[in-house]
């Protein structure tokens, strides 16, 4: 079916279109409360941004990289994703590349192409975050890991070793893959003593190495007790919802496990041929799928852990074992041709442009409107949504002190409260005027209630993810002590 393709057009085709879905608008959309952390974080030295990765889930690799991009690329948002659109194209091609090399063309193109159009590729490849990043690395780690099956020298332990290294260092995760490429290794070649022993050395220094940033973060968390995580409890509605980001629609869930179990069929029954295949096709479904069950049990039974932005990088091996399982499907006639109204429905369901779920850009424009002298802007935020007001409206002229809540730029007054109760007893009535923005979900009531008890409220919009307050001082207030003033 896909002669057609022959040499390197096809690769070229898929990256084409791959880079044509990627920057689609891909600055159009603003920023939001993760992407604000990390145009935070790329401005300060390599020191802090080490420092302030020991309170986040993710390792701080993307941050390092980032910074060092930004300082040849600028700071601006868009330069800060473009960073993640070549991470992700770079994606399609080494999985393209792993694939030919190890299970053929037609397996190639498929497993390209559905990361190529997989939404949730395609969004992430928009964000200024880690996760293209990490499928990168997981692509590459899952490249020199095939390489080593084939070849077990010493380059491809080393890279294989690296790119291992590198993803655990941008997403912790991962090591859930690690896991299972080392078992799958080890039992591969068990029969061989010396290389065995130069795998486990090669495990080791992962492990270490990883260690000095993993330790050290462990016990800075040490308070925080299992059971506790903003991920909500994993479900069954909630693992096909991130199918049907990774496939587009969720009817191709349905269609694509039919494929799956009539090619499984069809292949086990060819694989009797040729053991090589049955080892091959076994390795696919534990790399794929043994990862991602395992992230599922620890959030049953552990703490909630399934995310998925956290899981996409199970998705490499997993589109390869699609791609595969087709192409060895040869036992059906034109069974390879059902891959051709696939790629066509996943075309229909694929977005062009993300959407963000906060209008921080829209927001911060009305500002400008219903600023005047003597004016407080108050940001009740949650999850470091500050940033993003930085980002629009201060532009970075200074750096955060969590210590103290108030903060000061020329003749712009602002308070940034975690927790909106933090903002009752204060006094604002010095002001003439305060402009609220509050993302958070779930206020104090009391928040609220001072406001109406203190001022008047003249204009409210709600914008995604933010309400857009606008508070001035009664003017019977003014006139109340007006008079006491009179009569003294």
């Amino acid at each position: 079916m896909l002669d057609f393709l022959k040499g390197d057009q096809a690769v070229y085709a898929i990256l084409f279109l791959a880079l044509a879905l990627r920057t689609h608008n891909f600055s159009a959309t603003g920023i939001w409360s993760d992407e604000g952390v990390t145009l935070n974080l790329i401005h300060k030295s390599i020191f802090e941004i080490i420092k302030e990765s020991l309170s986040d889930v993710n390792a701080p690799l993307y941050n390092l990289v980032v910074h060092l991009w930004s300082l040849i690329f600028g700071y601006s948002l868009s330069a800060v994703r473009f960073f993640s659109v070549i991470c992700s194209v770079l994606t399609v091609l080494v999985v393209f590349k792993a694939s030919d090399r190890n299970f053929g063309r037609s397996t190639a193109i498929i497993a390209s192409t559905l990361i190529c159009l997989s939404n949730i590729h395609i969004y992430y490849s928009e964000e200024a975050r880690c996760y293209a990043l990490l499928c990168l690395f997981a692509a590459l780690s899952l490249f020199y890991f095939l390489e080593l099956l084939k070849e077990p020298n010493a380059k491809n332990l080393i890279l294989y070793s690296l790119f291992s290294l590198l993803a655990i260092y941008t997403q912790l995760f991962f090591g859930f893959q690690i896991l299972i490429q080392g078992l799958i290794l080890v039992f591969y070649y068990r029969k061989n003593f010396l290389l065995i022993k130069n795998m486990i050395l090669g495990y080791i220094t992962i492990g270490v190495l990883f260690g000095i940033w993993f330790i050290p973060t462990f016990i800075y968390k040490s308070n925080i007790h299992v059971g506790q995580s903003w991920i909500p409890p994993i479900s069954s509605e909630y693992v096909v919802w991130y199918f049907r980001e990774l496939f587009n629609s969720e009817l191709l869930i349905y269609i694509f496990l039919a494929v799956l179990v009539i090619a499984l069929v069809v292949s086990i029954i060819n694989v009797k041929r040729s053991s090589e295949s049955s080892k091959k096709l076994l390795r696919l479904v534990l790399l794929a799928l043994v990862p991602f069950v395992l992230i599922c049990m620890v959030s049953i039974y552990l703490v909630p852990i399934f995310y998925p932005r956290y899981v996409m990088f199970t998705s490499i091996p997993f589109f390869v074992l699609i791609g595969y399982l087709i192409s060895q499907a040869t036992g059906i006639k034109y069974f390879k041709l059902a891959a051709i109204p696939l790629i066509v429905t996943i075309i229909y369901g694929t977005r062009v442009t993300a959407f963000r779920n906060q209008e921080w850009d829209n927001a911060c424009k009305l500002e400008s409107v219903f600023w005047k002298k003597n004016t407080c802007v108050v940001l009740s935020t949650p999850c470091y949504s500050e940033y993003c007001y930085i980002y629009y409206g201060l532009n970075w002229a200074y750096t955060f002190d969590y210590e103290n809540l108030w903060f000061y730029k020329g003749e712009h007054n602002l308070v940034v409260l975690d927790d909106p109760s933090q903002f009752i007893g204060r006094k604002f009535t010095a002001f003439d005027r305060v402009i609220l923005y509050d993302s958070s979900p779930d206020n104090d009531n009391r928040f609220i209630e001072y406001f109406k008890e203190n001022y008047d409220s003249i204009y409210a919009k709600r914008f995604y993810g933010i309400d857009f307050q606008v508070y001035d001082k009664p003017v019977k207030l003014e006139v109340v002590d007006s008079v006491k003033v009179g009569l003294n």
